[in-house]
């Protein structure tokens, strides 16, 4: 079994006195489209790189109390960094929880999308 065990657990929610901060943005996971705003996240890409991770992940308040999951799992996006964090590769991740491979590294894609380099910057 893999560092988390089963992340199948009832949706967590906060207790009295406990905040959870609520996401800024939320993405409707049919049309993918972010909630309150008129344009699909695929058309936002090129200015807003997050939108692209936004394909992979889902946030939902009513899932997991809003934690960042893969998209149409219960899988917390936290416990991919746990996993290699501690050494274990992506196939190792893959193997364990029952996730769509292409969410996994297309998320990943998405992430190193946001880094730039500092010739890019200063573009």
């Amino acid at each position: 079994m893999g560092l988390h065990g089963s992340v199948s657990q009832p949706d967590a929610s906060p207790q009295d006195g406990e905040r959870r901060g609520t996401p800024d943005v939320c993405v409707d996971p049919q049309s993918r489209a972010f909630v309150g705003e008129d344009e699909p996240s695929s058309s936002r890409h090129a200015l807003d790189p997050s939108a692209m991770i936004n394909d992979y992940i889902e946030v939902n308040p009513r899932k997991l109390g809003g934690t960042p999951v893969f998209r149409e799992t219960r899988i917390p996006v936290y416990v991919l960094f746990d996993y290699l964090e501690e050494g274990y590769t992506v196939e190792e991740f893959l193997d364990e929880y029952d996730v769509d491979p292409e969410l996994v590294h297309g998320f990943m894609r998405a992430v190193r999308g946001t880094f730039v380099t500092e010739e890019e910057a200063e573009a």
